[in-house]
């Protein structure tokens, strides 16, 4: 009765290869997450430069987004994954290669090229579940790629055993988790692969005019993404960084933190479908987003890693539980051949945010202090909660699966 709750109905075994190579994909960058800022302080870098480094990788993915989502309309799915397959192992190349600033910004925007190539994995997902299993389905590969994440966090506390029991550097040891990181990314590939095989897709028509019909609601949800993203980012971007430098922080403690938070927010993930349903899906994104709030403001505030930890894992919570329902609404609600489209716009909004937030969090960190990102990453937040009723609010009291809003007019995006 449990698994009725949070498992879709249908499904296949395409998803199925899908959410093992989410999985994978989760342990990668799991390990990244806690392991390469470390490595970027190791390198004698400051938080001025991680954030220009880190904002590269969006920057890319700005360039590339819409492009690759038009084309994937009109080309089909399965070639833009292949050419992103190629640009993210060409940039992941010259990342493990080098520890010149100018080359690893090189490398992090090729990656980002080749990430946004990847904007059709949600429309492919999509479209393995039936419209009234959305939330279902999202709130199943969030959760999954959640508990993959806190696995690959839990690789922190493998560099103090390189460090004492082999004998390498602190630099070295976080160069090899970085490889291993590496690998698990790659192996992903075949698994993404698999879950395409067997679909049919219609080579359309190449036409550059750009036509959506579902624009407005597209427009609705880019804002949200973009709010969103330059709030989270301003300041949790750089938190390695911000844990290292306040609290002296390394691998193993904040792969601790990352590995228990990730597990509230897979649990918060699978919950999600189940409130949804009794709330309504936009009232449960308003009511989270004004919860998780208060706990943001909190953890600039503490005074300990262990009080901090606390709230850090309460505004987790809250905040999870609006990721796969944003992502179930918004996809729910356009037309089927606009999806890719549309996708790779709200990703461009996602993106926007994160080239300016590293920028802005790094600056803010060198020339004020370090926990100025953290309340003017509160303060973006407030606005983005009460931002999201009156964008939302024609969402309100109805998860229908059809395209109604797809004709909205302008004067009613807010």
């Amino acid at each position: 009765m449990v698994l009725e709750s949070i498992i879709p109905k249908k499904f296949s075994s395409n998803a199925r290869f899908f959410l093992f190579a989410i999985f994978l994909n989760g342990i990668g960058n799991g390990i990244f997450e806690v392991i390469s800022q470390l490595y970027f302080i190791s390198l004698g870098f400051d938080g001025e430069a991680i954030g220009s480094l880190i904002m590269m990788n969006p920057v890319g993915a700005l360039l590339m987004y819409t492009p690759a989502g038009i084309l994937a309309d009109r080309y089909g799915r399965k070639k833009m994954m292949v050419g992103g397959f190629i640009l993210t192992t060409i940039g992941i190349i010259l990342f493990l290669s080098s520890k010149d600033l100018a080359i690893l910004r090189l490398s992090f925007l090729i990656v980002g090229l080749g990430n946004a190539m990847f904007v059709v994995l949600t429309p492919l997902y999509a479209s393995f579940f039936e419209k009234e299993d959305l939330d279902k389905a999202f709130g199943l590969n969030v959760s999954i790629n959640i508990i993959a994440f806190s696995i690959g966090n839990l690789f922190g506390f493998v560099p103090s055993l390189l460090i004492n029991k082999i004998g390498f550097s602190i630099q070295f040891a976080y160069w090899i988790l970085l490889l291993t990181g590496v690998f698990i990314l790659l192996i992903q590939t075949p698994f993404y692969m698999f879950s395409i095989y067997g679909l049919t897709e219609t080579e359309r028509k190449i036409s550059f005019k750009f036509e959506l019909e579902s624009l407005w609601v597209t427009m609705r949800f880019t804002l949200i993404a973009f709010l969103g993203n330059i709030a989270i980012g301003v300041f949790f971007t750089l938190f390695p960084y911000y844990a290292n430098r306040k609290f002296g922080i390394e691998s193993d403690a904040l792969g601790s933190l990352f590995f228990a938070s990730r597990l509230i927010s897979a649990i918060s993930s699978m919950l999600a479908p189940k409130i949804s349903l009794r709330i309504g899906t936009a009232e449960t994104i308003i009511i989270m987003l004004s919860l998780a709030a208060p706990f943001y403001l909190m953890i600039p505030l503490a005074q300990s890693w262990t009080i901090l930890s606390i709230f850090y894992m309460a505004r987790v919570y809250f905040s999870s539980i609006n990721e796969p329902l944003i992502t179930s609404l918004f996809v729910r609600n356009l037309k089927e051949d606009e999806k890719t489209t549309a996708n790779s716009l709200r990703l461009m909004g996602i993106q926007g945010g994160s080239i300016l937030a590293p920028w802005i969090s790094g600056q803010l960190m060198m020339h004020g202090s370090l926990d100025l990102p953290a309340y003017m990453g509160t303060a973006l937040y407030i606005i983005l909660a009460c931002s999201s009723y009156p964008l939302l609010r024609r969402f309100m009291n109805n998860n229908s699966t059809n395209n109604d809003f797809a004709d909205c007019e302008l004067n009613e995006l807010l």
